[in-house]
C-alpha cells in the first residue's frame, strides 16, 4: 500500500509472503523513502522495519548517494544496515555499483560490496564483486538477469569462492517504466 509518491517522498507499508527453505514466513510493516538532489548527484534515505512470522522484528536503514552521467553511465555509492531480532549485532554493507546500458532493453552492472558486522568485534566479514547483465523479456514486466559473481568471506580465510546467480522477474501491479 502506497499512501504518498513523489519524486522526492514515498510512505508506503508492505504485506506479503515469501518462501523460505519450502515453508511460507509471512511479513508486514511499513517504509520511508526520501530523495534530496545536490547538485547533479542525488541523495536517498530508506528506513523499513519489518515483522517475520519466522523471526520477529528486522530494521533496515539504506543511504544512497547517485549520479547519471551524460553517457547514461549510472553510479550508486550505498551505505545499508540492518538489525534482526535475536541476532548479535549490527550489520552493514558498503558498496558501489556502475549500470552501463547497452540498449533500451539490456544493461550490464558492475558491482562490489564489503559486508562488515559489529559483534563480537567490528570486522569486515566478506567481499563481493559481481557483473550483472539484466534484459527484459517479451513485455516489459518480465526480466531475467545473470551474474557470475567472487565472494571472499572472512570464515574461508577471505578465499575466493565463485558463484552464479539466475534471477527471473515478474512486476505485477501497476507500475512505471524502469530502466533495465
Amino acid at each position: 500500500y502506497v499512501s504518498k509518491d513523489t519524486k522526492r517522498r514515498n510512505y508506503s507499508a508492505r504485506v506479503g509472503v515469501r518462501f523460505r527453505d519450502v515453508s511460507p514466513q509471512a511479513f508486514l510493516g511499513p517504509r520511508y523513502r526520501v530523495l534530496v538532489p545536490i547538485d547533479s548527484w542525488d541523495l536517498r534515505f530508506t528506513q523499513e522495519v519489518l515483522w517475520w512470522t519466522d523471526r520477529g522484528w528486522e530494521s533496515k536503514t539504506r543511504i544512497d548517494f547517485e549520479h547519471e552521467f551524460r553517457n547514461r553511465l549510472f553510479v550508486r555509492t550505498t551505505a545499508d544496515g540492518f538489525w534482526t531480532e535475536g541476532e548479535n549485532g549490527y550489520f552493514y554493507y558498503l558498496g558501489m555499483f556502475i549500470r552501463q546500458p547497452l540498449s533500451p532493453r539490456r544493461a550490464l552492472s558492475y558491482e562490489w560490496f564489503n559486508y562488515f558486522k559489529t559483534r563480537p568485534e567490528h570486522v569486515l566479514n566478506e567481499v563481493a564483486v559481481a557483473v550483472r547483465f539484466r534484459q527484459k523479456l517479451w513485455r516489459d514486466w518480465l526480466y531475467y538477469e545473470i551474474a557470475p559473481q567472487a565472494r571472499f568471506p572472512r570464515e574461508q580465510g577471505f578465499d575466493l569462492i565463485p558463484g552464479i546467480l539466475f534471477r527471473l522477474e515478474f512486476i505485477f501491479g501497476r507500475y512505471q517504466e524502469e530502466r533495465v
